[in-house]
């Protein structure tokens, strides 16, 4: 077995090469020329190497199909992209007492504050003045409006009025 690299190779077919035309001095004399094209394409060749580089078209996209597409964008309000807050917190709700008057207004004593200097604002709630011994309480949008009696407290958590003489023995 023998074992020849490549530049042993390259070396021997350039003396073989180098051999057959010392045998044909006829084809030494004639210039190689150019091999395995013809004249036309030869004249290609040359224009399109002189000529400017073509653009590059980039490919086609792929098809858009509808469900691949995202929901259409549309104009929304800062409110309506922002979440939904909280309902507000409404703590429970005591009627502690009303003074009915004969000349004047009647006052009901609501959560320790009474109707005519009190701010029920914290408690997100509104006193209607009293009429008779009720007080209407208005509550926010996610609770129902409700009408105590002085000792009821409404629960809103379990939406619910428990009577304080009914519970005492």
């Amino acid at each position: 077995m023998r074992c020849i690299n490549a530049g042993g190779a390259g070396m021997l077919l350039a003396l073989s090469m180098a051999a057959a035309s010392a045998w044909n001095p006829a084809a030494a004399a004639e210039p190689l020329g150019r091999f395995f094209l013809t004249p036309e394409q030869r004249v290609e060749l040359e224009r399109l190497r002189h000529a400017p580089p073509a653009p590059v078209t980039p490919p086609a996209p792929p098809p858009v199909v509808e469900a691949d597409l995202p929901p259409p964008v549309t104009e929304l309000s800062r409110e309506e992209m922002l979440p939904p807050a909280p309902p507000p917190i409404v703590p429970p709700i005591t009627v502690n007492g009303v003074v009915i008057r004969s000349n004047g207004e009647s006052t009901a004593w609501v959560n320790g504050q009474n109707t005519l200097e009190g701010d029920f604002s914290r408690e997100n709630i509104r006193v209607v003045r009293p009429r008779g011994e009720s007080v209407r309480i208005i509550t926010p949008e996610h609770l129902p409006d409700v009408t105590l009696k002085p000792g009821q407290t409404y629960d809103p958590g379990t939406n619910t009025i428990i009577d304080a003489a009914a519970q005492s023995p």
